[in-house]
């Protein structure tokens, strides 16, 4: 199961958020967004994952953006490179790296 929850201060603010419950909490300064990734999947953002549009992405920043791992998970050799494609060929390039 795939599903967003916002938190502010420790305080869960939206369980399972939508797109639109996300920005309207985005906007009372909540910015970061943190994501994981399950091994052997290569994207972190994509099209399939609505509540984390290319908007939501924007509004947090991308140096707000923070990706929580085991460490072994990042130390294994990837035969692929995690991947993002979040609809939008300007946004995809900006996260590259």
């Amino acid at each position: 199961m795939v599903g967003v929850d916002v938190v502010c201060n420790e305080k869960l603010m939206a369980a399972d958020a939508s797109e639109r419950d996300t920005i309207d909490q985005m906007k009372n300064k909540m910015r970061r967004i943190g994501i994981t990734f399950i091994g052997g999947q290569d994207y972190l953002f994509c099209k399939r994952n609505q509540q984390i549009s290319p908007a939501i992405i924007r509004e947090g920043g991308i140096e707000n953006i923070i990706i929580p791992a085991a460490l072994q998970k990042v130390q294994t050799p990837r035969e692929n490179p995690l991947r993002v494609d979040t609809e939008d060929k300007l946004l995809n390039r900006s996260l590259k790296g």
